[in-house]
């Protein structure tokens, strides 16, 4: 729990210290590119997985209506909370360092300017861009969510209103659709999954059945609800999905 605390406050300390350097970030990236580029490409990324979700639930053989999956590209533009910043994109457990002076994020290469919960996120789905993302013990991950709200709120006091609760929600969905569609579609392309003898991870499919779980939650699009569980159950029967186990962390392996 510390360290998971710990992340929690660097990724709120990187946010609140990044909160004024949009114009100098964006400059740079700019700069060092020959081709026009967007400093937040997760509104691109939702756009396109549109469509592929749509392939998916055809390769599980479960039908929806056209269009079913449309309410992802909205997605940015329903945020209620306006609180972006500088984000390092890949914020999971094996690109930080921890020494005695607490944690320190690394590995910026993805970095971006987004809204700063689809960072808050990574504890609620949790980690949707990581190899390694074990399931997190509950209240581990609600006291690291508690401590990056209270030291964000220091320049965003608008985390702990409701407004942000349904922001926090919208971005958990979300991530769990997209997260889910690039780990089913390795699947449904036959991709190798990779193996790792030192650091295992978790089963690709047991990965997508706990997105899939997630979006079947549906508090903020309860729209998709439906075809998640369907989708959940296909990829339950088709690849023998089971639940994703805690992390090692939380069974004495590491801490």
């Amino acid at each position: 729990m510390t360290t998971l605390s710990g992340w929690a406050a660097a990724v709120a300390g990187l946010h609140v210290a990044g909160n004024d350097v949009r114009d100098a970030f964006e400059a740079g990236v700019r700069a060092r590119s020959s081709e026009p580029i967007e400093v937040d490409y997760l509104p691109g990324q939702l756009a396109e997985v549109v469509v592929v979700w749509t392939r998916l639930a055809a390769a599980l053989g479960v039908t929806v209506p056209h269009g079913t999956f449309d309410v992802l590209a909205t997605v940015p533009a329903r945020f209620r909370v306006d609180a972006s910043s500088l984000s390092a994109a890949d914020m999971c457990p094996d690109n930080n360092l921890v020494g005695d002076a607490g944690l320190v994020v690394l590995d910026f290469e993805f970095a971006l300017w987004r809204p700063i919960v689809w960072d808050a996120a990574y504890l609620t789905v949790p980690w949707p861009t990581c190899w390694c993302a074990w399931s997190l013990e509950a209240s581990s991950a609600q006291h690291a969510l508690q401590r990056w709200r209270d030291t964000v709120a220091v320049a965003w006091p608008e985390v702990h209103g409701a407004d942000f609760d349904h922001d926090l929600d919208l971005a958990t969905e979300a991530w769990a659709w997209l997260a889910g569609s690039w780990c089913l579609a390795d699947l449904v392309d036959g991709e190798p999954q990779r193996v790792n003898p030192v650091k295992p991870m978790p089963r690709m499919p047991d990965r997508v059945l706990r997105f899939l779980r997630t979006a079947a939650a549906g508090r903020a699009l309860p729209e998709l609800a439906d075809v998640a569980l369907r989708l959940a159950r296909a990829v339950e029967t088709t690849c023998a999905a089971a639940d994703v186990p805690l992390a090692p962390a939380f069974g004495g392996g590491f801490r």
